[in-house]
């Protein structure tokens, strides 16, 4: 699978809670939507250029937030290097792959 272009923003939303703003393609904003379905959230008109999001919230501090950014950062960058035995990798990149089908 080719690189996927996303980027991803570290926010503080409470004293003790961090959220990962992501943005990128509908189809992978979808994919995460639909694989993180405990927490995500999807907002049509950020505040950012009205542009799409997700939203992975509720992280305990930053350097959590900032670990779980990291690692999707890199995932996308290079989708045939991710994790192949995780199952949740591997469902985020198969919907990745239908949602990129279907556009």
């Amino acid at each position: 699978m080719n690189p996927i272009k996303c980027n991803f923003m570290v926010v503080q939303a409470a004293p003790d809670v961090w959220d990962v703003l992501i943005f990128a393609p509908p189809g992978v904003l979808k994919a995460f939507q639909e694989t993180y379905t405990s927490g995500a959230f999807f907002v049509e008109k950020s505040v950012f250029n009205q542009s799409p999001m997700v939203v992975i919230p509720a992280f305990p501090n930053k350097e959590h937030a900032e670990i779980w950014k990291e690692y999707w950062k890199s995932a996308l960058e290079d989708p045939d290097t991710s994790c192949q035995t995780c199952p949740t990798v591997r469902e985020f990149f198969e919907r990745v792959e239908k949602y990129l089908k279907n556009e």
